[in-house]
This record gives C-alpha cells, sequence and structure tokens, in this order.
C-alpha cells in the first residue's frame, strides 16, 4: 500500500523559550536579536536572501523591524534551525504559506483521504486507477489520481446539508503509475506521488445581496480568482485539443505558465453534474503546487513614451475552427513591434448572407503595437499587420 509522508506544519512562535513579543510597532536589531535568538549579523544576511524582510533604515544604517517581520524572523529561524531547512528550501516553504492563505481568503480549505472509491476515479478519467491492499473501507479502495473526486463528495454533503453557495480547495498528493521511478526511502517503486491544489466553485457568483441582480458562477469568475491569488504569477488558459475527461468540453482550458501545462480549469462535464444530480455545473481547477510556489519577484520593464497603436482585424472562419488555432498562428508570426493581440468578439450570423454562410463565425482581434525608440509611422505598422 502506498504511503504518504507527514509533513510538518511550520508556524511562527512555536519556539517555546523565545520571549514573547512586545505589542509595539518598531523593534531595533539588537532588539530582534535577543527576541529571535538571532545574531545581527546573521539577520543582515537573512536580509539579502529573504525579500519579505524589508527593514526601514535610519541615519547612520540603524535598522528598524516592524512587528510582522519579527513573527517572520521567527519562522525563518524555526524552518532554518529547527526543522533544518537549507535556505532555498525556506524561501519555498515561505511562498507555500503566502499561496496558502491568499487561497483561504477566497475559498475554505478542506482535507481528504488519498484513497477513494474506483468509481469516482473512473469518472475522472482514470481508466486504471491504483488498487490499494488492504482498503480501511469499500469507499477508499484506490488510490486518488486527482482532487476533484473527493471535492464533489465535499461538495455534495453540504448541498445535502442545505448549504447553496460553496467554495471549497485542498492541497494534497495525488497518485500516478510510472515504471521509470525506482525505489526510494518513502517511495515506491512504479509510482509516483505529485502535489496538487485543486478547487471548486459552486452556486451563486456573490453573496446574497440586494445591490445587484445575482448570477451563477462561471469559468471566468474562478479564472480570475486564480490570477489574483498567484500575482505575480502570469496564468495563460489554453484551449486544449484534448479536453478533460471530466470538464465540459467546450467550457474548459489547459492552465499554462511559461508555455507548460500545470493543470485545468472549467465547468463538470454535464454526464457528471447528473451523476451527482447537481442543480447548475460546479467550476473545477487543479493546479501542480510545485510551479506555482516558485513566485519569485515581477521584472520591471520601462514604460515607453511614444503612444501605442492598435489596429483591429475581422477574420471569418468555419465555427469548427477554435479560435485559440488563429490567435495561436498570429503570436506564433508576430512582428516584432506587435506587443500584444487579444481577442474580443465574436459574430455567428442567423441566416445566411453574401458576406457570410451559416456554418461560418466572424473573429475580431485587437492588435497592439508599439515601439520603445520612435513614434510608429504607417508603414510600419501595416507591414506589422500583414
Amino acid at each position: 500500500m502506498l504511503r504518504t509522508k507527514t509533513e510538518p506544519d511550520s508556524k511562527a512562535n512555536t519556539v517555546s523559550h523565545l520571549p514573547p513579543i512586545p505589542s509595539k510597532r518598531y523593534f531595533t536589531i539588537g532588539e530582534v536579536g535577543e527576541l529571535c535568538g538571532v545574531k545581527p549579523h546573521v539577520l543582515r544576511y537573512w536580509e539579502q536572501e529573504f525579500v519579505q524582510l524589508r527593514p526601514q533604515k535610519r541615519r547612520g544604517n540603524r535598522r528598524y523591524y516592524q512587528h510582522h517581520e519579527v513573527v517572520l524572523i521567527r519562522q525563518i529561524r524555526t524552518l532554518l534551525y529547527e526543522e533544518g531547512f537549507t535556505i532555498s528550501g525556506a524561501k519555498n516553504r515561505l511562498d507555500e504559506s503566502k499561496s496558502t492563505l491568499r487561497l483561504r481568503e477566497e475559498l475554505q480549505e478542506v482535507l481528504n483521504f488519498g484513497f477513494i472509491d474506483s468509481q469516482s476515479e473512473m469518472q475522472m478519467g482514470q481508466s486504471n486507477p491504483i488498487a490499494v491492499l488492504n482498503p480501511i473501507a469499500s469507499q477508499y479502495g484506490v488510490m486518488r489520481s486527482n482532487l476533484w473526486g473527493g471535492l464533489l463528495q465535499n461538495l455534495r454533503s453540504n448541498l445535502n446539508r442545505g448549504a447553496a453557495r460553496v467554495r471549497i480547495f485542498e492541497i494534497g498528493r495525488v497518485f500516478a503509475r510510472d515504471s521509470s521511478q525506482m525505489e526510494a526511502p518513502g517511495i515506491v517503486a512504479g509510482f509516483v506521488q505529485t502535489k496538487q491544489v485543486g478547487g471548486l466553485a459552486y452556486g451563486y457568483a456573490n453573496p446574497e445581496q440586494w445591490g445587484t441582480p445575482n448570477r451563477l458562477v462561471d469559468f471566468f469568475d474562478v479564472k480570475g480568482d486564480l490570477q489574483r491569488v498567484l500575482t505575480p504569477l502570469q496564468l495563460q488558459t489554453k484551449a486544449a485539443e484534448q479536453a478533460h475527461p471530466a470538464l465540459h468540453p467546450g467550457r474548459s482550458a489547459r492552465i499554462d505558465l511559461c508555455d507548460q501545462a500545470i493543470g485545468w480549469i472549467g465547468e463538470l462535464h454535464p454526464a457528471l453534474q447528473q451523476a451527482y444530480e447537481l442543480s447548475s455545473a460546479p467550476v473545477l481547477f487543479s493546479l501542480n503546487w510545485d510551479a506555482i510556489c516558485d513566485v519569485g519577484l515581477p521584472a520591471p520593464t520601462e514604460i515607453s513614451k511614444f503612444p501605442v497603436v492598435q489596429r483591429d482585424l475581422a477574420v471569418v472562419v468555419d465555427q469548427s475552427v477554435p479560435a485559440q488555432t488563429l490567435l495561436d498562428m498570429m503570436l506564433a508570426q508576430r512582428q516584432p513591434f506587435v506587443r500584444k493581440i487579444e481577442l474580443f468578439d465574436e459574430f455567428r450570423p442567423q441566416k445566411e448572407s453574401s458576406s457570410m454562410a451559416l456554418h461560418e463565425k466572424s473573429l475580431a482581434f485587437r492588435v497592439t503595437l508599439a515601439n520603445d525608440q520612435d513614434t510608429l509611422q504607417d508603414k510600419e505598422v501595416e507591414t506589422s499587420i500583414t
């Protein structure tokens, strides 16, 4: 039977022998050293390694730390001195904690077993689930390959108890077969464990209120929440040639980060919506946890002092052609002055005309061009567009 490792939960103020932090706003480097058990020269070094530490510097290079920075220093001390993390590992753990806190602002966290029933696994598209040798119960007979099965069971349980609006997420390990995986401490040969974050939104987009008419949550609500929570990461959604079997084929997308696929987002497949007896389709997402933990810092770019130029293009294609296909082709062949290409309109005729057949559609793209060194001339714009 596969086992998952229980990871320690690092929290501030876990070191019992340290004195309590006084309720004041600023602390000198000497005071911080005594409160956290860290020498001043080590604190200066940590300032260079951990971007979250930004003490205010006054005349004579005197440093003044704020209360939350003292708490953070204690957390760093625990990670490095108590739990044996390297500097790089401590950075990742702090980024991980930050992402989790942001998620908790939007959703409620749940915790499910790593086991699930085989029917749920097959509904999620896993035709060959990993069987457990000695399951603790019949509904925990296989290892989960994704988090959605458990989240949908959580949703069903909440609806049965009168909840009408549900927002939940889970961070946990999922399991898959991999013949190349060798035996190692804590690892079973032939299987891999990866950490994912998955979530679900169901019901109305906003809590009950009287200001505006309410509506059901949709794909773009959840996409916007993810982009806000994971700032400054630049997540992109792209229509995949092969949709995830658990998601609606026309209302789902693959999530990319730096041109690498890291997850999925979309409405639950209509067949599964019926199987779970849901009045509306929940919107689900799943992301590779390691990929989103390396948040890093945003890279500043100079704002051009020259005006940008925008041109609109209308393209008539068959309705079976995805807009993403055209967008990918244009982005692959874009000229140096092209900064952005985005789809802003789609038109499908109600009846056939001389300009458009019934099976066709018109897609309108907006192209933004800019030159950081000079004002764009009409000839340069036309060359870039054509």
